[in-house]
C-alpha cells in the first residue's frame, strides 16, 4: 500500500463524542452569559450588522468544505439545507494486499434527514448504490468475482459486502474434492444470508455492479439505533479488521463510510476531498405539532435555542408567541427575480452549519440574520423578530409622557451603506462561498453624493436573491435611523421588545409616526424608559431594483429654511416721519405684510 494511504490510528466514534461531551457542556454553561448579556441592550439588526460589516471574509463558511483527519474535533450541527465535508474519525486499510482504504467521515453529530448530492474535490457525482459513477473513480467495467472464505457457526449468517450485489454463490466441500453450492438469499443492495453448520468452512463468491468503480460512499443518517461495526470490518474483502468491535456502533453520528480502491492513475494527489449537500437537523414545529426537516430560520432558531449544546434554554425562557410569528412570517410566499424570472419562494430560507466550539450566540445571530430579524432577551425569554412588517399595538401620546424626551436625528453617514457586496454559500453555485453581484441602492447613492459600500458574509443564506433582499433590509432600517428615548406612564407596560407603536407628539411633528421598541426599562423614579427606532412597511418590500429612496421624514413640521413666500406687503413712511432736536426730519418706514401661519416662523 502506497504511503498515502497508511493508516493513522485506531481512535474510533466513541472517542469523538468522548472527547467532545465537555466541549457541549463548556458551551452550554456560556450560553448564559452569552445571552445575558442581551439582556442589558436589545441589538439592533442593524447594529448587529455594523460588527459584522468589518469581517470582509468569514472562515467559517469556507471551512465547511474541509475534509480534515482528527477523533477530537468540534461536532457542528447542521440546519436547513447546507453542503459540507467532515472529520475523518476512523481510518484503516484492508485486503490481500492493503488496496481498500476505510475511511469514517462524520458530517454531524445529530442524525441528518438525507444526503442529497455528492461532491468530490468540488465536481458533483452520482452514485449507483454506494459506487461512485463518475471519472475517473467509474470504469465502466465488470471486475473479477469477489471472493470471502469463513467458518459456520450453525445458525444463519448475515454478511455485508462494501459495493451492491448482483450475483452471490456460496459453496462448502463436498465428496471427492468437489464443491457444494448451499442456498444463498441477498437481503439488501450489499447484504446475504444464508446457514453453514458449525465449523464447516465455506466460500463466498459475488460479483458486484456492473458499474465498477474505485471509489464507494455509503451514507448514515446517525439515528441512535445505527450500527456501522460489521460494514467498518470489511467482511466483503476479507480482512480481520480487529481495530472495531462490535461495540464500535458509530450510532447517532451522521457519517459515511467510504471506502477507496488504490490506483496510482486515479487518486494522483491522496485522498480527495468528500462533500455532500445534507438536509439537515428534525426540528419542532409548535404550530404542528410535528418533528421534521425545514429550512425555516425561525423554526431552526428555536430548535438551537432549545439545543443542549447551543443556547441550552428551556421552553419557559423563549417567547414561543413570538417564534411563531417569525415561522409565519419566513413561509409566505413571495416572488423573487431569478435569471430574469420571476418565481415564488418562501420569503426566508436558511442552510447553516454550527460548529460547537464558537459562541452560540454567534451562530444565533447568524441564524436570525437569514430572516433579516432580531433576537433579544426580554422578561426573562428569548424573542424573535422576523424581517417583515408588523402592525401597531398601540398609539403612545403626549397622555402617556411621563419624563424627558430625547432625541437622535439617526445614524452617521460613516455608518450608512448604499452599496453591498455579499457573499454567501449559492445554491446556483455548488454551495461554494462566493460573492454574489453587488447591491447598488441608486437613490442613496445620488442623496449621499459618494458610493458607501460594505462587504457582508451571509454565513446561513444560500439563495442569492434572499441574501440581497436582507441587504435592502439593512440598508432601509439604518436610513430610518431617528431614535427617540422617552420616560412614560404605566399605561405602556404592556409592550414588548419589537412591538410597533404609533407616536404623536405635536411639539415634533409627530402624527402616528410608527416607530418600534428596541428597549424597555423601569427608572427609579416608577416610570418606565422606551427606546423607540423609527420603522415602516416599506424596509421590508421585496424590490429587485432597490431604485425608490423609501426612508420617511423624521417631522411633519416644516423645514425652518423652508421660507413661504410673503404676501399683502404695504409700505408707510408718511405717518412715521421723526422730527430730530436740531430741526431736521429722521425718516421711517414702516412695513407690513399678511400674517405668516408657520410655527417655523
Amino acid at each position: 500500500m502506497p504511503p498515502v494511504f497508511i493508516a493513522i490510528g485506531n481512535v474510533v466514534a466513541a472517542a469523538w463524542f468522548a472527547g467532545l461531551a465537555s466541549v457541549g457542556v463548556g458551551l452550554a454553561a456560556a450560553t448564559v452569559l452569552g445571552y445575558g448579556l442581551l439582556a442589558a441592550a436589545a441589538v439592533g439588526l442593524y447594529q448587529y450588522q455594523k460588527r459584522k460589516a468589518r469581517d470582509a471574509y468569514n472562515s467559517q463558511l469556507k471551512d465547511r468544505l474541509v475534509m480534515t483527519a482528527t477523533a477530537e474535533g468540534p461536532r457542528q450541527r447542521i440546519y436547513g439545507r447546507a453542503r459540507v465535508s467532515g472529520e475523518v474519525i476512523f481510518k484503516s486499510v484492508s485486503g490481500p494486499r492493503k488496496e481498500y482504504y476505510t475511511l469514517v467521515v462524520a458530517f454531524a453529530g445529530h442524525e441528518v434527514d438525507a444526503f442529497e448530492q455528492w461532491y468530490i474535490n468540488d465536481l458533483p457525482v452520482t452514485l449507483s448504490g454506494p459506487v461512485v459513477q463518475e471519472a475517473p473513480y467509474g470504469v465502466g467495467q465488470r471486475r473479477e468475482p469477489r471472493k470471502y472464505s469463513g467458518v459456520g457457526s450453525g445458525s444463519t449468517l448475515y454478511l455485508t459486502t462494501p459495493f451492491p450485489l448482483t450475483d452471490a454463490v456460496v459453496t462448502i466441500a463436498g465428496a471427492k474434492g468437489k464443491r457444494v453450492q448451499i442456498p444463498v438469499t441477498i437481503t439488501g443492495p450489499n447484504s446475504v444470508n444464508f446457514t453453514v453448520a458449525n465449523g464447516v468452512a465455506y466460500e463466498l463468491d459475488y460479483i458486484a455492479l456492473p458499474y465498477d468503480s474505485f471509489l464507494a460512499i455509503l451514507p448514515f443518517n446517525g439515528d441512535p439505533y445505527q450500527d456501522l461495526s460489521a460494514i467498518v470490518k470489511n467482511p466483503g474483502y476479507g480482512a480481520d479488521n480487529t481495530i472495531v468491535t462490535s461495540a464500535d456502533r458509530f450510532e447517532g453520528i451522521a457519517c459515511a463510510v467510504i471506502v477507496l480502491s488504490y490506483d496510482p492513475d486515479v487518486f494522483t494527489s491522496g485522498v480527495p476531498t468528500i462533500s455532500c449537500v445534507i438536509r439537515g437537523a428534525k426540528v419542532y414545529d409548535p404550530r404542528t405539532g410535528l418533528t421534521a426537516w425545514s429550512d425555516n430560520p425561525a423554526l431552526c432558531a428555536r430548535d438551537w435555542a432549545l439545543y443542549e449544546n447551543g443556547g441550552n434554554c428551556s421552553t419557559d425562557e423563549i417567547d414561543g408567541a413570538s417564534f411563531i410569528a417569525a415561522a409565519n412570517a419566513c413561509d409566505i410566499s413571495t416572488a423573487y427575480t431569478v435569471n430574469g424570472s420571476v418565481d415564488y419562494f418562501a420569503k426566508y430560507r436558511l442552510g447553516y452549519v454550527a460548529k460547537l466550539d464558537q459562541s452560540p450566540d454567534l451562530h444565533m445571530g447568524e441564524m436570525v440574520e437569514a430572516m433579516a430579524g432580531k433576537h433579544a432577551w426580554d422578561g426573562g425569554k428569548l424573542r424573535v423578530r422576523a424581517g417583515s412588517y408588523t402592525a401597531p399595538v398601540l398609539t403612545v401620546d403626549e397622555s402617556f409622557v411621563a419624563g424627558p424626551i430625547s432625541i437622535t436625528r439617526g445614524a452617521a453617514q460613516s455608518e450608512l451603506v448604499n452599496v453591498y457586496r455579499p457573499m454567501i454559500a449559492d445554491s446556483a453555485q455548488g454551495y461554494v462561498p462566493v460573492p454574489i453581484p453587488e447591491l447598488r441602492i441608486t437613490s442613496y447613492i445620488t442623496a449621499d453624493g459618494l458610493e458607501l459600500p460594505a462587504e457582508l458574509t451571509l454565513g446561513a443564506v444560500n439563495f442569492a436573491p434572499q441574501a440581497l433582499h436582507v441587504c435592502g433590509v439593512f440598508a432601509r432600517d439604518m436610513r430610518e435611523g431617528l431614535t427617540v428615548n422617552v420616560e412614560c406612564n404605566l399605561k405602556v407596560f404592556p409592550l414588548q421588545l419589537f412591538d410597533v407603536v404609533r407616536l404623536t407628539i405635536a411639539r415634533y411633528g409627530w402624527a402616528d409616526k410608527t416607530f418600534e421598541v428596541l428597549a424597555k426599562e423601569f427608572t427609579h423614579g416608577g416610570t418606565i424608559r422606551l427606546s423607540l427606532k423609527e420603522t415602516s412597511a416599506t424596509i421590508y418590500q421585496v424590490d429587485a431594483g432597490f431604485s425608490v429612496d423609501t426612508s420617511s421624514n423624521n417631522t411633519a413640521l416644516s423645514s425652518p429654511w423652508d421660507i413661504p413666500q410673503v404676501t399683502g406687503v404695504v409700505l408707510d413712511s408718511e405717518n412715521y416721519l421723526l422730527l430730530q432736536a436740531d430741526g431736521t426730519v429722521l425718516t421711517r418706514l414702516r412695513v407690513g405684510f399678511t400674517d405668516i401661519q408657520r410655527q417655523a416662523v
